[in-house]
């Protein structure tokens, strides 16, 4: 028999992804680059949320710093750079458990306190709105009026229908409050099993948060409906 080569050759054809439109300058990065190009000296950087000192450098933690020192001071074959377990690396998981919510929660609870290791926020929240949007028994996610920005995109993303809940009095435009009663009453409209996305601390963009006896109500609330939070702890 005989072999026989085949080869093809096809004329390069004009890329599709020129249709492709550029995305919207993301808002808190603008802000950043706008801080980066000003060249007044007494400009004040009110955009990404990241720890400075007092000249406006960047200022590292000393925790950090004495991590570092640590991971330094190992042989090089003592550093392990495998793949880590699906859920994420156990020991950082259980300390963020004990964290979040105490050691005598997370002893008492067990195996029924379940973590997973992200990459970032924007990771953690996007594994979470599949993980809903795959599971749960309704698609509604209530998301604060005003709140992060990627919080929309994430739940678009994950096939989520998001609908926003009143959260900042605007009859008080400067001197941002909370406004509890709109925020009450949108959450108990929500069907039953909804999704209620809430800012643990420090809400961005506002940085208004409820009391203590003002998130005891609302977690009744949340109880008595039937519904389920999702907490977003970035701070």
């Amino acid at each position: 028999g005989t072999c026989r080569s085949r080869s093809t050759t096809t004329e390069p054809s004009a890329m599709e992804w020129t249709s492709v439109p550029l995305g919207p300058e993301d808002p808190v990065f603008k802000v950043q680059r706008q801080y980066n190009e000003c060249k007044d000296q007494k400009k004040v950087s009110l955009g990404i949320g990241a720890y400075r000192d007092n000249n406006g450098k960047p200022l590292v933690l000393q925790a950090v710093i004495k991590a570092k020192a640590e991971l330094a001071s190992l042989e090089p074959q003592q550093w392990t750079h495998e793949y880590l377990p699906i859920q994420g690396y156990a020991p950082f998981t259980s300390a963020a458990q004990e964290l979040v919510f105490g050691k005598e929660i997370r002893d008492t609870l067990g195996d029924r306190l379940v973590s997973i290791q992200a990459m970032s926020g924007t990771g953690a929240c996007r594994l979470a709105s599949e993980f809903i949007g795959q599971y749960a028994s309704s698609k509604i996610i209530l998301i604060p009026n005003p709140t992060w920005g990627n919080h929309k995109k994430i739940s678009q993303m994950a096939g989520l229908e998001f609908r926003e809940y009143r959260y900042i009095d605007e009859s008080k435009p400067r001197t941002p409050c909370l406004d509890f009663d709109g925020m009450i009453e949108d959450i108990s409209n929500a069907p039953k099993g909804s999704t209620v996305l809430l800012h643990m601390c420090a809400h961005n963009p506002t940085g208004v948060d409820p009391t203590k006896e003002q998130w005891q109500k609302i977690a009744d609330l949340i109880k008595e409906k039937g519904l389920q939070p999702f907490f977003d702890n970035a701070y």
